[in-house]
């Protein structure tokens, strides 16, 4: 398995009577990056679990206290809703926004708007199938699609109302962690 590629679920084992996770597991509770991401917060972050006991080469953290676990991922969850995307600029919410005018309104490159939709196109096309896909995406589904023709071939034109681009924003989560690792923590 490549090191950043993350198990599906925690090992947890039972150390002086406390249910422990080593960094990986904290990685895949936590909702962040494995490896030398995992390692670099754990010389970094004040607030990272204090590890209970080594076994061989391993630190194993307790999951439960406020030292734990659980509470640096509910303390990652937070810091990530502290990081909340900008309002959408002003402007006559009936607009209609190509992509050059939306990633304007929305304060950032045109590149990272295409890419925004690059992400966001699964979530679009679940949605018309009637599914639903775990997370939320970084950009709503577009108001208006048209289909068009140039010399290079057929595309698809997307435009949004600035309206539904700042729904949208207001409710996106936080950009630092992995929400759904935490609310299934929660929910556990």
């Amino acid at each position: 398995m490549p090191e950043n590629q993350l198990p599906a679920t925690p090992e947890i084992r039972v150390l002086q009577g406390r249910e422990c996770t080593d960094r990986t597991g904290i990685a895949i509770l936590a909702g962040v990056a494995a490896g030398r991401a995992i390692d670099m917060r754990a010389g970094r972050d004040d607030a990272f679990p204090t590890p209970l006991e080594k076994v061989g080469r391993t630190w194993w953290y307790p999951l439960e206290g406020k030292d734990g676990v659980y509470a640096y991922a509910l303390l990652l969850t937070a810091r990530g809703e502290a990081v909340r995307p900008p309002a959408i600029e002003d402007g006559d919410p009936r607009d209609l926004l190509n992509p050059d005018d939306a990633a304007a309104a929305m304060r950032i490159a045109r590149s990272t708007f295409d890419h925004y939709v690059r992400l966001s196109a699964p979530y679009w096309e679940a949605a018309a199938l009637g599914e639903e896909l775990g997370g939320y995406p970084p950009l709503p589904r577009p108001d208006v699609e048209t289909e068009l023709t140039n010399n290079l071939g057929t595309y698809t034109h997307r435009e949004w109302y600035r309206a539904t681009l700042a729904a949208h924003q207001a409710n996106r989560p936080g950009l630092a962690v992995n929400r759904g690792a935490t609310r299934r923590l929660i929910e556990e």
